[in-house]
């Protein structure tokens, strides 16, 4: 017995090791799930970048190559000016934070106006909706007696002058103006993307640091 190395099982370390099995040191658990982990990742990652997910996101979008929501505002004096910010998403996952100011001329008098702004369009990308565009719309006011101030509702369509991919695109608008009355506009708008992301590369991302931290 003097001649056998009783801790051998554990690299001569039984302070730092066990083996409460009597096969094999617990590291090599850590390990075994280590390598679970990274699998996992590896087939929901597959899951979310499959058909079926990208079918979902394209019902999702209904139909439209590009979908976004925002915020603006709005100041007029025969000529008139907006600033709109906006996230925007296309089939592929990708999405942008977008900053779109414009100016233009508008056939109602002097007001400002706070909306919110939904825009469909059919292009392919979130990058070809950046660039110059040209826009024409009208709106419909709701005055609130006795102020000449009310809610308001629009449309516009537009279509790019500077992006290489031709497409379509429909904004759909409400709010509240200081003068609520009908009207018509033309106007000249830029879309640049500040920020841009992909939802699959997000999610796998933030996999990798649940599952493997």
């Amino acid at each position: 017995m003097f001649g056998h190395n009783m801790f051998q099982y554990t690299h001569n370390n039984p302070v730092m090791y066990t083996d409460s099995t009597e096969y094999a040191r617990e590291w090599v658990n850590s390990v075994s799930e280590f390598c679970k982990g990274v699998w996992n990742v590896y087939i929901i990652t597959k899951i979310i970048k499959s058909n079926q997910t990208q079918t979902a996101i394209s019902t999702l979008l209904g139909g439209a190559g590009t979908v976004s929501a925002g915020l603006g505002v709005s100041g007029s004096y025969i000529l008139f000016g907006s600033y709109i910010s906006a996230v925007a998403i296309d089939h592929n996952g990708s999405y942008a934070i977008q900053s779109i100011p414009s100016g233009g001329i508008m056939s109602s008098l002097n007001s400002i106006s706070v909306f919110l702004i939904s825009t469909f369009s059919t292009a392919k990308s979130i990058h070809d909706l950046e660039g110059f565009s040209l826009g024409s719309g009208a709106s419909v006011g709701v005055p609130i007696p006795p102020f000449f101030a009310g809610l308001f509702y629009g449309f516009e369509g537009f279509i790019p002058i500077s992006s290489e991919n031709s497409f379509l695109g429909v904004s759909i608008m409400g709010g509240a103006s200081w003068i609520a009355s009908p009207e018509v506009h033309l106007e000249l708008s830029y879309t640049e993307n500040l920020r841009t992301g992909n939802f699959y590369d997000d999610y796998r991302r933030f996999l990798e640091k649940l599952i493997l931290k």
